[in-house]
């Protein structure tokens, strides 16, 4: 059975793990190496909008009555927006949505 080593005493990030304690980990557990994102590219598709207060939980409560998470439902909203704007059927600005 593979033994962990310790690594050596060098400063060290909590919130990650080196790429020679994964590779040992996968090899004592025997589960195949999963492929992940390059360094730098952990939240490349994350966005952030702040809301006022209590419209998260309307927003919510909306997409959960249909059956739908916050992020499925945010992301069919933008993807409509824009299909109506490029047809010809909205204009959006900085003054809203006409």
């Amino acid at each position: 059975m593979p033994v962990i080593r310790k690594e050596s005493d060098q400063p060290r990030d909590l919130n990650r793990v080196s790429a020679s304690r994964v590779s040992q980990i996968e090899e004592a557990s025997g589960v195949a190496p999963v492929e992940r994102d390059a360094p730098g590219k952990k939240y490349s598709d994350v966005i952030m909008a702040r809301l006022s207060p209590g419209r998260r939980n309307v927003f919510k409560a909306f997409f959960s009555e249909h059956g739908l998470t916050m992020n499925s439902g945010v992301e069919m909203c933008v993807e409509y927006v824009m299909e109506q704007v490029r047809s010809g059927n909205l204009r959006i600005s900085k003054a809203g949505i006409r």
